[in-house]
């Protein structure tokens, strides 16, 4: 039998590596094998989550990488990965925790639905909900009949107790995709913007997301309705405000890192996989602390680059499905041990069912076999489709406990590990950096004929031995990028290349770049101590413009070096001076 780490899903991949004939990323021999890094023996591994990857070797390299690797990482002491999937069982439908007298018309579930894997129980204090309102309210407004799914949705968020007030001050939704969510909120959303009587003051919605256009989606149509004509749109660069002229509540959607010193008595976080932890920590939840029966709304469907925003919260909800407090979880997701070809498993991550769902997801899974993926974001197929169809969170995220993102982890950096012998080169530059004084680095990186840019670096302990390596090493590059403390210098100056001064506005501007190519393939990099371990220690933070600003205090100049050349290579528009 098999063990777990060389199964199916290891074979295909596998298969599909060395059939594109690669070469050794060792020694350039053709491969013969696919490696797990890191090394089987050092990490938790479970196949299918992401937790390393296979890496094109030949017989003799695979031999020996594996040892080396491990001493390196070992001597680092890398840590194995947070595990945040606990072993839990959601409860199921026919539980008498459900009954309730405001439940009582949704614990039969339709052929055509599925109950939730995880929903919090009840809350204790509730005596009813605002969920009927909802659905009546989708009726009247254009003739829309919530699904099963949907009304369970507007039942358990709308809780409330025996003086109105509602019981949650938030709650998380997740199923896979294409399930009804944006016109779930779009319901839920229009009801509280009119709601202002109920509550007794006006009721702003705020609905953002990763970026502008998730949230336009989800307000366009209500747009576009034509008992709209009462309501004032006004659209600016990264807002679409929805104004309600009876007592001024207002619908704004709004990219996330817009947010701030708005006042919402509904607050909705969509594809919110993508928004970092500070933005709703610092952004979003402030906005709600003075309406009465203020609730946040986070929404997501599973992705395996996913911040820790949703899969943190997820956990801490998970723990506490039969003791309800003010927070709520309501997922339809597959477990991860779950047979992916299985349509059961399918069904588990849709609350709405069909034969015409079933044969997209089917197609899906096919795509994701033969090796097409369709998310950009996430270059492993069959992780592609985990996230978007089966809707499985990662075991580990790719941000830390302070809110900072990880810049890129280890397995994403390890994926992109290549040797100079295999490529030709068309182009390079060099970029150079001071370390506070302490030490230097410099990156050359060569752009291949097919537009591949190649990273290798080196750190030097002094100016003097800097400026040696690069008289020799500038010959025919076509620029120097160099930091500020180094530009000016007359030894640098006296190098026959285009020197290039940058700083930390270039580095915010570069980073970005860095990252996507990285994670997309488009950049690769020769193995080397230093710069793999400032890329996997750099913490970032977003700001404005899409940009990205250093949050760690480690060493950080081989990186910086790093970007700048990624930058002036993709966006020069001179070849520079020879």
């Amino acid at each position: 039998m098999a063990r777990p780490a060389y199964g199916h899903q290891h074979q295909v991949a596998r298969r599909a590596l060395l059939e594109a004939n690669p070469w050794c990323a060792h020694c350039g021999a053709p491969a013969t094998e696919a490696d797990h890094q890191p090394p089987l023996a050092l990490h938790e591994h479970l196949e299918g989550s992401g937790c390393c990857v296979l890496v094109p070797s030949c017989h003799d390299c695979g031999r020996k990488q594996g040892g080396h690797l491990a001493q390196h990482l070992a001597g680092r002491g890398v840590a194995k990965p947070e595990t945040l999937v606990p072993d839990i069982e959601g409860i199921p439908a026919d539980d008498p925790v459900w009954d309730v007298p405001w439940l009582d018309d949704l614990r039969d579930v339709p052929d055509d639905s599925v109950w939730p894997r995880f929903l919090t129980a009840p809350h204790p204090e509730a005596v009813g909900s605002y969920g009927p309102l909802v659905e009546e309210s989708a009726v009247a407004r254009g003739g829309f009949d919530p699904r099963w799914w949907q009304r369970l949705f507007y039942r358990m968020l709308l809780q409330h107790d025996a003086d109105g007030m509602l019981l949650l001050l938030s709650a998380l939704l997740s199923t896979a995709r294409q399930s009804g969510k944006t016109v779930g909120l779009r319901e839920v959303g229009w009801w509280r913007l009119h709601a202002h009587e109920l509550f007794g003051e006006r009721q702003n919605v705020l609905h953002t997301a990763r970026n502008f256009a998730p949230a336009r989606d989800t307000l366009a149509p209500v747009l576009d309705d034509h008992e709209s004509r009462a309501h004032v749109p006004r659209r600016m660069t990264n807002r679409y405000e929805l104004t309600w002229l009876l007592d001024g509540s207002v619908w704004s959607a709004i990219a996330y890192n817009a947010a701030y010193s708005k006042t919402s008595a509904l607050a909705i976080v969509d594809e919110g996989w993508d928004v970092p932890v500070a933005a709703v920590d610092e952004g979003i939840e402030p906005t709600l602390a003075e309406p009465a029966s203020s609730q946040l709304l986070l929404v997501s469907t599973a992705h395996r680059r996913a911040t820790a925003l949703i899969p943190h919260r997820r956990v801490g909800l998970l723990q506490t499905l039969r003791e309800p407090t003010t927070s709520m979880i309501l997922e339809w997701s597959a477990p991860r041990d779950a047979d992916i070809e299985d349509p059961a498993t399918w069904r588990m991550a849709s609350p709405h069912w069909s034969k015409g769902r079933e044969r997209r997801v089917a197609d899906a899974l096919a795509r994701a076999m033969r090796g097409e993926g369709a998310d950009p974001r996430e270059p492993d197929p069959i992780e592609s489709f985990r996230g978007q169809w089966l809707n499985q969170w990662p075991l580990t995220t790719s941000m830390d406990d302070h809110g900072a993102e990880v810049f890129l982890t280890t397995e994403e950096w390890a994926e992109r590990i290549t040797t100079l012998g295999e490529h030709r080169f068309a182009n390079a530059v060099i970029a150079a950096e001071d370390y506070q004084g302490l030490g230097f680095g410099a990156i050359v990186a060569s752009v291949t004929h097919e537009g591949v840019i190649v990273l290798q670096g080196d750190t030097f302990p002094t100016r003097s031995a800097l400026l040696d390596w690069l008289s020799s090493s500038t010959v025919g590059v076509t620029a120097l990028i160099a930091g500020v403390t180094l530009a000016d210098l007359p030894a640098v100056r006296s190098l026959h290349v285009n020197v290039i001064p940058h700083g930390n506005v270039e580095t915010t501007q570069s980073l970005p770049l860095l990252r996507a190519g990285v994670r997309e393939g488009d950049i690769l990099h020769v193995v080397g101590e230093q710069l793999d371990s400032q890329v996997e220690e750099l913490r970032v933070r977003p700001t404005t413009g899409q940009r990205l600003g250093i949050s760690s205090k480690s060493r950080n100049d081989l990186v910086r070096c790093a970007a700048w050349a990624v930058h002036h290579l993709r966006t020069a528009s001179t070849p520079g001076v020879h």
